[in-house]
């Protein structure tokens, strides 16, 4: 249903980790090929896919290797070879990063004929990146704001090219900041729950502020079982927390894991 979707509309998806989002565009080039009937390797789709990272987009290169499909990369330090091999029609998978597509010779280069007449789709995957990065905040200028600028590949590409938005970490509202940020129209969503049925969640409101009391429990299990405790994972909300929390802990054998939480 997903890819279905993906090759006829702006479509938003939200799947959990490990539902095999990665596969929708693999498969997107192939099938748009079967549905059109092309064999002619000049002419097969072309599907572009905006990463964050480069070694996000390195791993998803491969894994399209393994799978037999041309892949290419274009990030900041790749992009000359990159956007001269995209006009040969040698790539059906694309991974660049927002920053070179936006930039001059990116735009130039999804323009080009053999190009511009070939790209089926265009996935954002990691799309919770749109609202995280792309936009200012307050007094604090966005860290990544051609992530904020990606509705513009809409002036650049064929108007009836369907966008998709691609994450496994998306709140209602966060889903609808970046349909918004994206100019996405008529969004087909694909939606899964994240809930797992062998994973408890369980909330206790507590008045106490005080560390030691509030672990004291766990403080006093560390103390009797030493090297046998269980492995525990505590997040906390900033850096004094953890400081104040890593004070109260034994300090003799302890299994205790303090890592922080940093809420963006």
């Amino acid at each position: 249903m997903a890819l279905d979707s993906c090759l006829k509309q702006d479509t938003f998806i939200s799947l959990p980790t490990g539902f095999g989002k990665s596969a929708i565009f693999q498969c997107a080039p192939v099938c748009h090929d079967f549905m059109r009937g092309t064999e002619n390797t000049c002419h097969k789709s072309l599907v572009i896919v905006i990463l964050p990272l480069k070694s996000l987009a390195l791993d998803q290169m491969d894994r399209a290797k393994e799978l037999g499909l041309e892949a290419g990369l274009v990030m900041n330090d790749f992009i000359e070879d990159g956007t001269e091999n995209l006009s040969t029609g040698m790539y059906s998978i694309l991974f660049a990063s927002p920053e070179v597509l936006l930039s001059t010779k990116g735009r130039e280069a999804l323009q080009v004929g053999q190009v511009y007449d070939r790209i089926c789709g265009i996935f954002v995957d990691e799309s919770h990146c749109v609202v995280k990065w792309g936009h200012s905040s307050g007094h604090t200028n966005a860290f990544r704001k051609f992530y904020g600028m990606l509705a513009e590949l809409r002036s650049v590409i064929k108007p009836s090219t369907p966008l998709i938005a691609i994450t496994a970490t998306a709140t209602t509202q966060v889903r609808a900041a970046i349909v918004k940020s994206l100019g996405m129209h008529n969004v087909a969503l694909i939606h899964a729950s994240p809930t797992v049925d062998n994973i408890k969640h369980v909330v206790v409101e507590t008045r106490l502020k005080d560390p030691s009391e509030i672990f004291s429990w766990l403080c006093e299990d560390l103390k009797q079982k030493h090297g046998k405790m269980e492995r525990v994972i505590i997040f906390c909300q900033s850096r004094k927390d953890c400081s104040e929390l890593n004070i109260q802990q034994p300090s003799s054998n302890s299994l205790l894991e303090i890592f922080q939480h940093v809420s963006h």
